[in-house]
């Protein structure tokens, strides 16, 4: 054997080699396309089954959140006519439940150093005036009590009246029975 012989083998061998390798990557690629094609299949339909969770989850919480808006509503509704009706039966409890409840609001929020300025003189003039009709009502309301005999005198009157009418009545009453337990002894 020559070297030209040597060759031409090796060169044959060398080209049936690669031929095989040629199919088996082939083969490999083949085998690839269809593990992707399946891969692909089976995303496709995990992507579906997916969508249909989501489409579904979401109309139930559609359907939750309208339940739960109309019971809101109509709690709402009954908690509005309660409070209509009882504005129409004691407006004046309304009233002064409004004005505690902006007592408060007014009490807890904090006060500004500007809003201190411009009502500090508003509001020594309303202490002012409560004072004085705090006063005249004090005096007005003596001179009623006086005038009807409601006060320290008139009442130490009536309480020593009482006294002087249960005292009789009590002798009275001790005098009648001592008379009726002589008449049943004789």
């Amino acid at each position: 054997m020559t070297v030209k012989d040597t060759a031409e083998r090796v060169g044959a061998i060398a080209s049936e080699k690669l031929n095989a390798a040629g199919e088996k990557i082939q083969d490999a690629g083949a085998h690839i396309r269809d593990a992707a094609s399946s891969a692909s299949a089976s995303a496709s339909e995990g992507l579906a089954i997916a969508k249909e969770k989501v489409v579904d989850a979401y109309g139930a919480a559609v359907d939750r959140t309208g339940t739960a808006y109309e019971g809101a509503r109509e709690k709402a509704g009954i908690a509005r006519d309660r409070a209509a009706d009882g504005l129409h039966e004691n407006p004046l409890a309304a009233v002064v439940g409004g004005i505690a409840l902006g007592v408060l609001i007014g009490a807890v929020l904090p006060r500004s150093q500007r809003e201190t300025e411009a009502l500090a003189p508003l509001g020594e003039k309303l202490a002012n005036i409560a004072k004085d009709a705090l006063s005249a009502a004090k005096v007005a309301g003596t001179e009623k009590l006086d005038e009807l005999g409601l006060n320290k005198e008139g009442a130490r009157d009536q309480v020593n009246k009482l006294v002087e009418s249960a005292t009789e009545v009590a002798s009275s009453a001790g005098s009648a029975a001592a008379g009726t337990l002589r008449q049943t002894q004789s």
